[in-house]
């Protein structure tokens, strides 16, 4: 994942990620336990107690798309009639070819009523609705009638289920495409009836009469009355079958495409999140929820989720901020809400992993974030002999720390814009933004700024601190360093500010993520943990997690799991880390 990637990079590129652990006084975590949460089992027993009539109906289209199958491939014309009383949708009357073919888009079409799609439930009411009225007014095969009278009022009933939503413009987006492609194939098969050669039907065709023989074979009913004396001729009735199948599958892709994700929030939305980060943030990841790159939903009166979606997964930054006693009203809202968008709903590093496992949601443990005790790293760690000797070589260089509040001077702003610039041009580091900021003047602007400057007065590192909404907590976004400053200099300043922070009466210091940390190292972590414990040497060659993991043990911090938290199970997950590489 990009997100940790970035984590990866010399020193420490994570944003600070927050939790609530409580440090000992030798730095143990005193966190309590997350339970282990349903099996697989109980997870399937509610979904299935949850939506059980929604499963029925799609369970019934199902089953008449697959009956059709079978009966088309392997059943004579008559065998088939056997069966013709359980098929409402009176497939019966087509051609085979035509049969399997529709056979296998009612099997499609199931599967989004189970994932209860609006439009599936309109396209298929309305389908049922012509077939019952079909049947009755031409009295054919009146006993159909029945079957699809069931089906439409089991979906009538059912209205209520279906509530994910669809796109219109998709809608659109996929009829053009199959018009386009329509038209480009029944036009080329058009001229090349009109231009085969006598040899290859034994027959030459006039322009009517090769358009109306391409439309057939587009539509699968066939040209049974051609038989095709060459082999170019019997390839070129496949094609034209293939080219008719291929833009009616990707006519039914995009219509059941989800729906479109589109960054835009009102201003007054804005300011009523940040009313409530003021009021109820517990979290250095709440500074950064109202940021203009993320969308807002507000699940509760109160409450609100800083969110983003990617490749259908819509990211959720840590927990939804609110009042702690709607905390799991609005979890459940926020994943009723991608639900309902045909997004996969996740969760990036929540703080209260316990309450995701009792609503039934999925974790996955991607590392262990750090957090300095302060009052413990002033009075022990900071003395300890490699930073006595940090901080003797960083003053015989003549080093000197400045802290500044805003506002700030432009030069000094300046100077932090130059140096971020080089930084990233040799690191060769792309910002991600969403869990942390992107280097901005404006953003710069309105956060404290600790520097170090060597003897000539240049400015050769810097961190920018954030507000961090949980108490007593100080973090930090952003560090920078020239590329050829001392190998120490980032020990050095961190080692500054920590101690700048204990005198100014904070109690913690967060240093983010350390990815794999821990990952699949307690006895009752799950598979997935366990492959990625066993893979995480290997990765860590490529992406030095293990050195920044090391890196951050010097400071002598307590250690907490984080995890991603998301729904729908094993299934999702390839989409979950494909979308984090993305959003984050």
């Amino acid at each position: 994942m990009a997100f940790i990637q970035r984590c990866f990079e010399t020193d420490h590129q994570g944003v600070p990620v927050t939790a609530s652990p409580q440090a000992t006084e030798n730095g143990a975590v005193t966190t309590k336990p997350i339970p282990g949460g349903p099996s697989l089992l109980s997870r399937l027993k509610r979904l299935a107690r949850r939506d059980w009539l929604v499963s029925i109906v799609a369970l019934g289209v199902f089953a008449n798309g697959s009956l059709e199958v079978m009966t088309s491939l392997r059943t004579h014309r008559h065998a088939a009639e056997r069966f013709a009383f359980a098929l409402p949708f009176g497939l019966n009357e087509w051609n085979r070819t035509a049969s399997v073919v529709l056979g296998f888009t009612l099997v499609f079409f199931s599967f989004h009523l189970l994932r209860r799609r609006k439009l599936a439930w309109w396209l298929g009411v309305s389908a049922l609705a012509l077939l019952t009225i079909v049947h009755i007014a031409l009295r054919h095969h009146v006993y159909l009638a029945f079957g699809s009278t069931a089906m439409l009022a089991l979906l009538v009933a059912t209205r209520s289920r279906f509530t994910v939503n669809f796109e219109p413009r998709g809608i659109l987006r996929g009829f053009e495409l199959m018009v386009i492609m329509l038209a480009m194939a029944v036009l080329w098969g058009t001229v090349a009836f009109y231009l085969l050669d006598h040899r290859d039907f034994g027959r030459e065709f006039g322009f009517g009469e090769a358009l109306v023989r391409t439309l057939r074979q587009f539509v699968l009913i066939g040209n049974h009355d051609l038989v095709p004396l060459t082999r170019d001729a019997r390839w070129f009735l496949r094609i034209q079958s293939i080219l008719g199948v291929t833009a009616e599958v990707l006519a039914l892709f995009s219509l059941f495409r989800p729906v479109a994700y589109r960054l835009g929030t009102a201003p007054q939305e804005r300011r009523r999140a940040q009313a409530s980060v003021t009021k109820y943030g517990r979290s250095t990841y709440d500074y950064f929820k109202v940021w203009p790159d993320k969308s807002l939903y507000f699940p509760t009166p109160d409450s609100f989720v800083g969110y983003r979606v990617h490749y259908g997964v819509a990211v959720s930054l840590g927990d939804p901020t609110g009042p702690p006693d709607e905390l799991e009203e609005a979890i459940r809202g926020f994943v009723r809400y991608a639900r309902d968008n045909g997004w996969v709903a996740a969760f990036l590093m929540p703080d209260d992993a316990a309450i995701y496992r009792r609503l039934g949601l999925w974790l996955v443990k991607i590392g262990e974030e750090a957090s300095v005790n302060l009052e413990r790293f002033g009075d022990s760690t900071s003395r300890n002999k490699y930073f006595r000797q940090v901080g003797r070589k960083m003053e015989e260089q003549g080093v000197e720390f400045g802290r500044h509040v805003p506002p700030h001077a432009e030069s000094l702003v300046e100077e932090a814009e130059q140096l971020s610039a080089k930084w990233i041009k040799q690191a060769r580091y792309r910002e991600f933004g969403f869990v942390q900021g992107t280097l901005d003047r404006g953003y710069l602007e309105k956060t404290v700024l600790d520097v170090l400057r060597d003897k000539e007065g240049r400015l050769i590192a810097f961190v920018n601190e954030v507000p961090s909404y949980r108490p007593g907590e100080a973090s930090f976004d952003m560090m920078r360093r020239l590329p050829e400053a001392h190998w120490a200099t980032m020990d050095y300043l961190f080692l500054r500010t920590m101690l700048e922070l204990k005198s100014e009466g904070y109690r913690t210091f967060n240093l983010g993520l350390a990815p794999f940390a821990g990952v699949g190292e307690d006895p009752e972590s799950n598979l997935l943990e366990k492959t990625i414990k066993g893979v995480a040497p290997y990765a860590q060659r490529l992406v030095r997690s293990r050195g920044l993991t090391q890196y951050k043990k010097k400071f002598e911090p307590f250690w907490e799991d984080r995890y991603v938290v998301y729904e729908g199970g094993p299934l999702v997950l390839p989409q979950v880390a494909l979308a984090l590489t993305t959003v984050a």
